[in-house]
């Protein structure tokens, strides 16, 4: 059997950026097909995670290394109190 290949290139109507594979969609309008990424963007967005959190989110899932670690995968604290209650 033979596969056919059915990979199509779209363009993001809210970034402009090219991308490959299945689409998210919108949550604007629940509609328009977005990129993957906008689509995680609006998804973020709707819980309150600021747009630098997600530019680090996003870059998390693309593989590439965070800017400076927060030190939460390594169990330190950001409390002041060393994490003690």
């Amino acid at each position: 059997m033979m596969k056919i290949d059915d990979t199509r290139i779209s363009i993001c109507p809210l970034c402009g950026k090219t991308y490959h594979g299945y689409p998210a969609l919108s949550r604007t309008d629940n509609r328009t097909p977005i990129c993957p990424d906008c689509g995680v963007r609006q998804a973020l967005s709707s819980i309150g995670v600021s747009a630098e959190e997600q530019e680090k989110i996003l870059g998390i899932i693309h593989g590439r290394e965070p800017e400076r670690a927060c030190g939460a995968h390594l169990g330190q604290t950001s409390r002041q109190d060393g994490g003690r209650q």
